[in-house]
């Protein structure tokens, strides 16, 4: 008989766990940067503008579990696109996340289920978001339009980076650029100061000339010899900013352009991609791509 008794008591302690309600499950485990990009149906960077948050009983259980889940509404403009499908540069997008409050019913405590999204971006933040799939019914309004402002829902838990917070740069597109002051620089101040004017110049070439094939015809040998400078110039600006890594102005400086000027290339690839295929460019890609270009000269035409 006392043998049977650890067993009956192992099975009383299972027993409510077998009857737990069947939608719950375990504790999702972080992914990996390269589960991320390989289970993102959409990546894209972006500048959280607002967040609005409401709680209510959460949809992952029973309805007589009744726990709160507060939801979390994130207007972003976006920066650049890393991975695409219907996310597009300069428009702005809504990223839907949320994490669990608590549980209301007695006798459910420590209850085992997803943790929502960790982290969760404050205003200003920059966030790189990498998409969950989303339900294509969900996509269009009434009269089959789709709507203004796109929706997304980022991959749990971590289908959220961010990039900078409190204001400190990071490098992305938003970056200020103020050049160096000449005067506090040393004596190769002068000589640092030609390297990187003619980088910019050479970057804000290649940008303007990808925009005319984008607009007009496109020359994919053009394209591809151009694409080989910019690589030179992002290998001239890392060697820059490696030679001069422990100079305080020019070291951060240089390392800032190859970020920027890797940012600005990869908000292009949508677009390249798109033209490759034979298709035309819309009057909003027109938009995104003359404001691309206009925010590289005033960035980096000083």
């Amino acid at each position: 008989m006392r043998k049977l008794l650890p067993q009956f008591l192992l099975a009383t302690l299972l027993l409510p766990l077998a009857a737990a309600p069947s939608r719950a499950t375990a504790a999702i485990a972080p992914l990996s940067p390269t589960q991320l990009k390989k289970e993102a149906e959409e990546i894209f960077t972006g500048k959280v503008l607002s967040i609005t948050s409401s709680e209510g009983q959460s949809t992952r259980f029973d309805d007589a579990t009744k726990f709160i889940d507060r939801t979390y509404t994130i207007t972003m403009g976006v920066l650049s696109v890393q991975k695409y499908k219907s996310v597009k540069v300069g428009t702005q997008v809504k990223v839907q996340a949320w994490q669990p409050v608590g549980g209301k019913q007695p006798g459910l405590i420590g209850f085992v289920g997803p943790q929502g999204h960790v982290p969760i971006p404050k205003k200003g933040d920059v966030v790189t978001v990498y998409t969950a799939t989303r339900d294509t019914k969900e996509e269009t309004h009434q009269n089959n339009q789709t709507p203004k402002t796109q929706s997304y829902v980022p991959l749990l838990p971590n289908g959220m980076d961010i990039q900078k917070q409190n204001g400190k740069q990071d490098g992305l597109r938003d970056t200020k650029l103020v050049p160096p002051n000449q005067s506090k620089t040393g004596e190769d101040s002068k000589n640092l100061q030609m390297l990187s004017n003619s980088t910019s110049f050479q970057f804000m070439a290649t940008i303007a000339l990808y925009k005319e094939m984008l607009l007009n015809s496109w020359d994919e040998k053009t394209y591809r010899q151009f694409s080989y400078y910019h690589g030179i110039n992002q290998t001239a600006l890392s060697r820059l900013a490696e030679t001069h890594v422990k100079n305080k102005v020019w070291g951060p400086w240089f390392k800032e352009k190859v970020s920027y000027q890797s940012s600005v290339y990869e908000a292009l690839q949508p677009y390249i991609a798109k033209k490759r295929k034979g298709e035309a460019m819309t009057a909003q890609d027109i938009a995104d791509l003359t404001q691309i270009q206009r925010e590289v000269t005033a960035k980096l035409g000083k």
